[in-house]
């Protein structure tokens, strides 16, 4: 995993897109812009047309899943705006905002599987 930072701040930052960027060591100008209300279609619209993968959002439980795999955990920052981050083993593997406070609590976690 590249560690890719936000470059857009506020309650229309691009934290999630730095993610993606992130887990698929590509640019964040790679990542097409996702935006509240369509991001889940656009996003998988994106990950099938390059990769061929499918993403999935499951509300959290407590815990949260323990995996080797990189997830996208969402939740509310300390900043008070929902922010995305990701975790691995049920930690904090990196925060793309430049103050890396990551989340206080685990909402929802984003999955990316493989398409059939």
């Amino acid at each position: 995993m590249k560690k890719v930072f936000q470059t857009k701040f506020g309650e229309y930052g691009n934290c999630l897109e730095a993610c993606i960027a992130s887990l698929f060591e590509i640019n964040i100008d790679e990542v097409p812009s996702l935006r509240m209300g369509t991001w889940q279609n656009d996003l998988n619209e994106w990950l099938i047309k390059k990769y061929g993968l499918w993403s999935i959002t499951i509300t959290a439980g407590k815990p949260i899943p323990i995996t080797d795999s990189n997830i996208i955990a969402i939740g509310m920052s300390e900043r008070g705006l929902k922010h995305a981050v990701i975790y691995c083993q049920g930690k904090l593997l990196h925060d793309p905002h430049p103050s890396n406070t990551g989340i206080l609590e685990v909402d929802e976690f984003d999955l990316i599987l493989k398409y059939f």
